[in-house]
């Protein structure tokens, strides 16, 4: 599920840019940061063939467990005499980083400043104002099937 929320709030993000622009196009993606340089002659983004260049990028840079909400019960009972024991949820906060790679700082700076203003208008991302994926439905039963809620 770690990597459908990161991609989902990209998506979202994405067609923000959209709006705000007015052009189609892939503007922010997940991906790794570190790996900008990777495919490059030297220092720079001139010679990336990675496919990360000119976007913002997205990236996972650390994962704590929420420990306010840990306190949940173990058990269910289903019944008036059976208790059934089931692992808790595991609540997580994700930290992304976004980078915008655009070699052109002033339009680098836009779109850093898109980002902030997109989490501005949108804090929190829930069923009501977040389209569902089908693929993130089918997902998300698996994990109740095996017990998890």
């Amino acid at each position: 599920m770690i990597y459908q929320a990161v991609k989902l709030i990209s998506e979202q993000l994405n067609t923000y840019f959209i709006d705000e622009i007015g052009e189609d196009g892939t503007y922010v993606e997940p991906g790794n940061i570190a790996l900008i340089e990777s495919n490059s002659d030297g220092p720079g983004m001139g010679n990336n063939s990675n496919g990360l260049e000119d976007k913002v990028i997205a990236t996972l840079v650390n994962m704590q467990e929420e420990k306010v909400l840990k306190n949940l019960p173990a058990y269910a009972i289903q019944q008036a005499d059976k208790v059934v024991y089931e692992n808790p949820p595991v609540i997580l906060n994700l930290y992304l980083l976004f980078t915008a790679t655009n070699t052109n700082y002033n339009k680098a700076l836009v779109y850093l400043a898109y980002v902030v203003a997109f989490f501005q208008g949108k804090r929190i991302f829930s069923n009501s104002n977040t389209p569902i994926r089908s693929d993130l439905t089918s997902y998300s039963s698996k994990w109740r099937c095996s017990g998890y809620k």
